[in-house]
């Protein structure tokens, strides 16, 4: 599966340090050659949408949210996660900017 990035996830990631690049980099060869399943234990569902997350755990905690696109991996947005719960307003982020791509229902 290709993985491709929003262009403002795309602008998250080259502000990332170069160790947090490497992790993010890491999951995306996952990503690419497992696709987007849950024997990936880094990856879980987003309750009530369509998106998944990505957790890279260590001392930055970073969150990679996710959508599957015509057999595509799309990362939507790219954040230090500073809570045990993903804060909404980062879910809701995610929805905007897969709503200016596709058409949501």
């Amino acid at each position: 599966m290709k993985v491709l990035l929003h262009y403002k996830a795309e602008k998250e990631f080259n502000k990332l340090t170069l160790t947090q690049k490497n992790k993010v980099l890491q999951q995306f060869v996952y990503l690419n050659k497992f696709g987007s399943v849950r024997e990936i234990p880094e990856t879980k569902k987003i309750k009530g949408t369509n998106m998944w997350e990505i957790r890279i755990l260590g001392r930055d905690n970073l969150r990679l949210i996710y959508k599957v696109i015509n057999n595509s991996i799309v990362v939507l947005h790219i954040f230090v996660k500073k809570s045990n719960k993903t804060p909404n307003k980062n879910i809701q982020t995610a929805i905007n900017r897969l709503k200016s791509i596709v058409s949501v229902d």
